[in-house]
């Protein structure tokens, strides 16, 4: 994948997304199971393209020292370096990984909680999906967003970034 912008990422997502279901029929059935394998395909899909974990998109402006006119150039060279490397690091990407798999299956089960566990076509399963998400990005007392704040693979990966020793200023 080459450029350098969120934009790229959504057209990679789209492009996987459309190469992997183009064979679906909107008349298919599916029930939980078969959504949560073909979100669990496009999961792997994304991760085989990648082993930066699209760190670049993040911190598009690190290739382009010039592209920052500030002071202290070099402090901040040494804190963008440092989470280029935190976001390729195994550890972000174990986080990411089980955090969106969190997701797909809050998603799931939303779905399965309005079709009542039954295969329905993927045409009504679409509009569900859509459908999740207010619910899933609430942020109320045990909602799907408290519950990773709370995770502790997050807690893990914020005391490995804290526990780094400071950049020198």
């Amino acid at each position: 994948m080459h450029g350098l912008c969120l934009d790229d990422l959504l057209k990679c997502i789209e492009t996987i997304s459309k190469s992997q279901l183009e064979e679906l029929e909107l008349k298919t059935p599916i029930d939980g199971e078969r959504l949560k394998a073909i979100l669990l395909n496009l999961k792997r899909r994304m991760d085989l393209l990648d082993c930066r974990h699209f760190s670049y998109l993040v911190v598009p402006k690190y290739a382009n020292k010039n592209g920052f006119a500030v002071p202290n150039l070099d402090q901040l060279d040494v804190l963008l370096r440092r989470l280029v490397e935190m976001l390729e690091s195994t550890k972000c990407k174990e986080v990411t990984s089980s955090l969106v798999d969190f997701f797909f299956d809050a998603i799931v089960n939303f779905v399965n909680q309005h079709s009542n566990n039954q295969e329905m076509p993927m045409a009504k399963i679409l509009p569900l999906i859509t459908d999740s998400f207010h619910t899933l990005s609430r942020s109320g007392f045990d909602s799907p967003i408290q519950n990773i704040l709370c995770s502790t693979e997050l807690h893990s990966l914020s005391m490995h970034v804290f526990s780094l020793p400071p950049v020198e200023l």
